[in-house]
């Protein structure tokens, strides 16, 4: 062995102090603690990869379809209304405008037995493309090799992780005679070179003047208008005016697993839709064809990220229309005929027996960056924060903690259902946090669905906490989302 001069031991000092300091580290992941080694297979086998492969649906028609095969696959009938377990879009059911955006699966169950309601949403934060820009400066034009898709913010995003990035345009161009032609192209986000970049350079600006503008711009690859339309199948500028072309990440494999943590654009909240879609199906699957038990209604609704209200997002359409529709299934006429909704779901005595419906969102999660920002603003809330790797959440402030607070009754009954489910270690597998975000955060929202339903509804918010939500890529702690789809098995059936 080599022999340790005074230079070698003064640069294995700082190493030694930090091996001691770290001896008692332990990641606190509660969820994945003493869970059997049949769990641990399926989490971190068949389910991270059954959950994988939904996560390559990148826009919410396609998340719709992934919907659908999951049904389809434990034997629902898919397209129409049926009195055994079914799965419908909104275009099956009639809605007008739409896009197939929105979906449900039921599962009807016996006459006396209570209803169960779980609403998650199809749509993430991405961005819309709302027009086609080209530099008109005559000078400025040596700089510009290609045409601009402009596009706007679709839901909450932070405008700088998309620039320098590979996108994505992908969606639809319809006809108005109910048929379309799909896009799905290949473009880019440019950035300034960091020669070039001052600190005070805002984050927005990539063009060659430092002016500003609210619009994140994707390069086409089309030098001129009719390259572009023939690479997008435009025939005209109008049939831009009546396309629905969304912008999303390039990036491979839409998810990556470090330890137990899945990162992936789209977390939020496919995560949610994924669990939802899973629970219900499996309750399906164990009745065998057989009408027994509670009436099951699980919602898969567009627009939560902008908080629309329209008929295939809202309560008034679509979703209305699939709890009829269900209902419809399981009452006898003399009774359905003198159903009053929304009323009789929020009545203790009537469908839901007292239960609230469940928004299947996610939360957000205290990581590492958010608990060092504690340290220097009085926004964040470190004791009453979600936290990744310790189940799934169930959020006594439901949303917009101003607006659509749970009621601590209903609150008390899902953890008492949760504490029957999940068993002795039952406050492993779910907690019940406060909102990150105090009310000096006047900046943060913490809206989801529960904000559009809680007018018509009762609702309670359960999901897994995500850390770097909204971002292009969320991370999510494995056993969360087992957590949560087990939990969701719970209240469907309990």
């Amino acid at each position: 062995m080599a022999k340790t001069g005074k230079r070698d031991k003064m640069y294995r000092k700082p190493f030694s102090l930090m091996r001691v300091a770290l001896e008692d580290f332990k990641g606190k992941q509660p969820a994945a603690d003493y869970q059997s080694p049949k769990v641990r297979n399926y989490v971190e086998g068949e389910m991270t990869e059954a959950f994988g492969d939904f996560m390559q649906n990148m826009i919410t028609p396609d998340v719709v379809q992934g919907v659908r095969r999951i049904a389809e696959a434990a034997g629902i009938r898919s397209g129409e209304v049926s009195d055994r377990p079914f799965f419908v879009t909104d275009d099956n059911l009639g809605i007008s405008g739409a896009k197939s955006n929105s979906c449900a699966i039921v599962v009807p169950g016996e006459r006396g037995y209570p209803v169960r309601i779980v609403i998650a949403h199809t749509d993430s934060p991405c961005l819309k493309v709302n027009g086609i820009w080209g530099e008109i400066d005559a000078e400025l034009q040596n700089a510009c090799d290609s045409l601009y898709f402009q596009t706007r913010p679709y839901g909450g995003l932070r405008k700088r992780d998309w620039f320098g990035r590979s996108v994505k345009a992908v969606g639809w161009v319809y006809d108005g005679r109910g048929k379309s032609r799909r896009i799905d192209q290949i473009g880019s986000i440019p950035n300034m070179s960091v020669h070039v970049e001052k600190d005070d350079d805002p984050k927005e600006t990539f063009d060659h003047q430092g002016r500003t503008y609210s619009n994140l711009r994707v390069k086409t690859g089309a030098r001129d208008l009719p390259e572009l339309f023939q690479k997008y199948g435009f025939r005209n500028e109008s049939d831009l005016l009546s396309s629905d072309i969304f912008v999303v990440p390039n990036e491979g494999r839409n998810l990556k697993v470090v330890g137990n943590g899945m990162t992936a654009y789209g977390l939020d909240d496919r995560s949610c839709v994924w669990t939802t879609a899973e629970a219900a199906s499996e309750a399906a699957a164990m009745r065998k064809g057989r009408r027994k038990g509670n009436t099951i209604i699980t919602l898969y609704v567009d627009g939560e990220e902008i908080l629309s209200q329209g008929v295939s997002s809202g309560y008034r359409g679509f979703v209305e229309s699939v709890i009829k529709e269900s209902l419809r299934q399981v009452l006898p006429e003399s009774e359905f005929s003198k159903l009053d909704l929304p009323l009789d779901l929020v009545k203790d005595d009537r469908l839901m027996r007292g239960m609230p419906m469940v928004v299947s969102d996610v939360s957000i999660a205290l990581g590492p960056v958010e608990a060092y920002k504690h340290r220097t603003s009085d926004g964040i809330d470190l004791y009453n924060s979600p936290l990744s790797g310790w189940g799934a959440v169930l959020s006594n402030e439901n949303g917009d903690c101003d607006t659509s607070e749970t009621s601590p009754v209903h609150i008390k009954k899902m953890m008492d259902l949760m504490d029957r489910g999940f068993g002795a270690r039952s406050r492993r597998r779910f907690q019940v946090p406060s909102n990150m975000a105090t009310r000096d955060m006047d900046e943060a929202s913490m809206g989801n669905a529960g904000d559009v339903f809680y007018k018509h509804l009762t609702c309670a918010c359960f999901g897994p906490a995500l850390i770097n939500a909204h971002g292009i890529v969320e991370e999510l702690n494995r056993y969360d989302l087992f957590c949560t789809k087990k939990g969701t098995g719970f209240y469907i059936n309990g």
